[in-house]
């Protein structure tokens, strides 16, 4: 994404920030209104009465335009941090892959289980220096085991 140039009249959005803004104004509609609830319930409101007590003097809104390249850029820089999140754990969980396909799946029916395990294994490589993943997998596939009584038998 391009970045957002600011001037004291002008500015510019990229693209990729209007898609953006485009996605939740039609996906996300619910998400938002539950956002702007909490917000107002929150401190805005407040701030929206005290803007509207003192919006006759442009000069006091000044820093208000500001915030608006602040919000862009917020915006911006957290889809290049989630970004950056998904490809790291991707990465792991490739790592993860040759383990989870030695894993007998008739004798560990609970997918979730397997999931949550996955998961687990994947957060701890990403947070915990020096912790094996597989290991990690492996100890929490445990955890959530529950052998069934035919595999008793056996």
């Amino acid at each position: 994404m391009s970045r957002i140039s600011f001037d004291e009249d002008h500015f510019m959005v990229s693209y990729e920030l209007l898609q953006i803004l485009q996605w939740f104004l039609e996906h996300e509609q619910e998400a938002l209104k539950d956002l702007l609830a909490y917000a107002l319930s929150n401190g805005l409101q407040g701030e929206l009465e005290r803007v509207a007590r003192i919006k006759n003097n442009q000069h006091d809104l000044h820093p208000l335009k500001g915030s608006i390249v602040d919000f862009f850029s917020l915006i911006e820089a957290l889809v290049y941090e989630i970004k950056h999140e998904q490809d790291t754990q991707q990465v792991t969980q490739r790592a993860l892959v040759p383990m989870i396909d030695k894993i007998d799946r008739a004798h560990c029916a609970d997918q979730s289980a397997m999931k949550i395990s996955i998961a687990k294994a994947t957060a701890a490589a990403q947070n915990i220096r020096g912790s094996n993943p597989k290991e990690v997998l492996c100890k929490e596939l445990l955890k959530r085991w529950k052998p069934s009584k035919k595999m008793a038998a056996h």
